[in-house]
C-alpha cells in the first residue's frame, strides 16, 4: 500500500486490514477490508497486460467471489493500481468510509453527548477531511511538478 493510502485511511482511524479472509469456508481474501463496516477494496492488476484475473477462468472466479461477498452483506469497490498510486482510490474510499461512519453516527445521535449542534464524531470527521484534502493537494502538486 502506498504511503499516501496509509495517511488517508489512517487519518480517519480506519486502517484497513490487508488480505482479509472474509468467507468462513473459502480461502477468498480482500486486498483491503474494513470488517466492522463490511467494506472492502480490491486492486485489479494486469488489465493492460492480459493478466490472469481479466481472462475467462479467473474472471469468472472473481465474479463468484464478489457476488458471494455481496450476498454476505459486503460492499466491494474495485480499483486499478494507477488509481491507488495517484490517490484516486484513497479519495474515493475515504468518501465511502465517511458515508458509512456518518450513517452509523446519525442513527446513534440520541446516544452521543453533543457539543452545540454537532456530535463530536461529526466534528472530528470534518476536521480530518480538511486536513487530508490538504495532504492530497500537496501530493498532487508534487506528482504534477515531477519531470
Amino acid at each position: 500500500m502506498s504511503k499516501l493510502a496509509l495517511v488517508y485511511w489512517n487519518a480517519f482511524g480506519l486502517q484497513p486490514i490487508s488480505e482479509y479472509k472474509f468467507h468462513p469456508k473459502r480461502k477468498w481474501r480482500f486486498d483491503y477490508a474494513w470488517p466492522h463496516l463490511k467494506i472492502a477494496a480490491e486492486i485489479e492488476g494486469g488489465i493492460w497486460t492480459n493478466g490472469a484475473h481479466v481472462r475467462g477462468k479467473h474472471f469468472m472466479s472473481d465474479l463468484e467471489k464478489y457476488n458471494t461477498a455481496a450476498k454476505l452483506g459486503w460492499r466491494v469497490f474495485r480499483f486499478v493500481p494507477q488509481q491507488l498510486n495517484n490517490g484516486g482510490a484513497q479519495l474515493f474510499m475515504a468518501e465511502v468510509l465517511k458515508g458509512a461512519i456518518m450513517n452509523i453516527c446519525s442513527r446513534n445521535h440520541d446516544e452521543i453527548v453533543f457539543d452545540g449542534n454537532h456530535c463530536p464524531f461529526c466534528i472530528y470527521i470534518d476536521e480530518k477531511e480538511t486536513e487530508i484534502r490538504g495532504i492530497l493537494s500537496d501530493h498532487s502538486k508534487m506528482v504534477n511538478e515531477t519531470p
